[in-house]
């Protein structure tokens, strides 16, 4: 967790997981960047492959034959608001998977890598998967939070999708409305992982928590959804230390 005041706490926050949904954080991150860089622009089209060769799993466009192009910023929308796999594809694919990682190792994520496109089975099984770990992912939303790695449009869209979020039902899922709150959750079978930036009364905090090891393979049963309560009180117990801890002088 890292708060503004510089107060930094983790457990077993350099554990190599696979990243899943996660990693389109850096993704979005590495795009804002190139935008930022006048390299890419919000509003620039780019075309969708044809329904037949979408990869679906989540999101929206799988299922919308008749979309045929969106801007970048459309695509960076539904890649974090809903997790669109077809629309990280390709922000993947605008980008290339060696440049998102080498930006992750220039704004200090040291070991999260990008390896494959979403939903590439094959690629997993043949050893290319996308890594991270919970403390690249906290330190990644704490520099975005401080204006570090992004000009201000950029960070400001940043909280504004992460704050969109449709799919908040892990650390931000019991936060109070009156709290300002956003979220990236990710997940795989027995794999359930999420990260958010809670902010109250003038403090904020980013957290990261990856859960592994929740599929039964002997009974093919997926048991990730177990972790989702453990998941909101670690989104409370943080919101109480923001509410206690007392402001420190700069």
């Amino acid at each position: 967790m890292c708060a503004e005041q510089g107060v930094v706490a983790g457990f077993d926050a350099d554990r190599v997981v696979s990243a899943a949904s996660l990693v389109k954080v850096p993704i979005l991150v590495a795009l804002l960047r190139e935008v930022d860089a006048g390299r890419a622009r919000l509003d620039q089209s780019v075309a969708l492959p044809p329904v037949a060769e979408r990869v679906g799993g989540s999101g929206a466009l799988a299922l919308l034959p008749s979309v045929e192009e969106l801007t970048i910023g459309e695509l960076l929308r539904l890649m974090v608001v809903l997790s669109d796999n077809d629309a990280g594809n390709l922000m993947l694919d605008y980008l290339g998977l060696d440049r998102i990682t080498a930006t992750a190792r220039e704004i200090g994520m040291q070991h999260t890598v990008v390896g494959r496109r979403f939903m590439d089975s094959a690629a997993a099984e043949d050893g290319r998967d996308n890594h991270t770990t919970a403390g690249d992912m906290a330190g990644l939303l704490a520099a975005v939070r401080a204006g570090v790695v992004l000009g201000q449009r950029s960070t400001q869209l940043v909280r504004d999708l992460l704050a969109e979020q449709q799919h908040a039902v892990g650390i931000t899922a019991l936060l109070p409305d009156h709290v300002w709150h956003g979220s990236k959750p990710g997940d795989l079978p027995g794999v359930r992982h999420d990260i958010a930036l809670i902010e109250t009364g003038g403090r904020w905090a980013t957290v990261a928590c990856v859960a592994t090891e929740m599929y039964d393979r002997r009974h093919g049963a997926d048991y990730s959804i177990s972790v989702l309560p453990a998941l909101s009180a670690v989104g409370e117990a943080v919101l109480g230390y923001l509410e206690t801890e007392p402001v420190r002088p700069d």
